[in-house]
């Protein structure tokens, strides 16, 4: 059962990463250039929050 609240939680956090940086798209079109806009993704905490996700995800598939 902690499996599943684990990996529920892990897609959750991997879904909200991922909503946001295709919403941060949007910067693409007002000028910014690639690299601008990856490291204006990597300084955002809610669009690295896949990186805990898929650590969660890893550590309770290989228990």
């Amino acid at each position: 059962m902690n499996k599943i609240i684990y990996l529920i939680i892990a897609s959750i956090l991997i879904s909200i990463s991922n909503v946001y940086c295709f919403l941060y798209l949007n910067l693409l079109n007002m000028n910014y250039t690639i690299l601008d806009y990856l490291l204006f993704i990597l300084k955002r905490i809610e669009c690295l929050l896949i990186i805990p996700g898929i650590l969660i995800i890893y550590f309770t598939l290989n228990k």
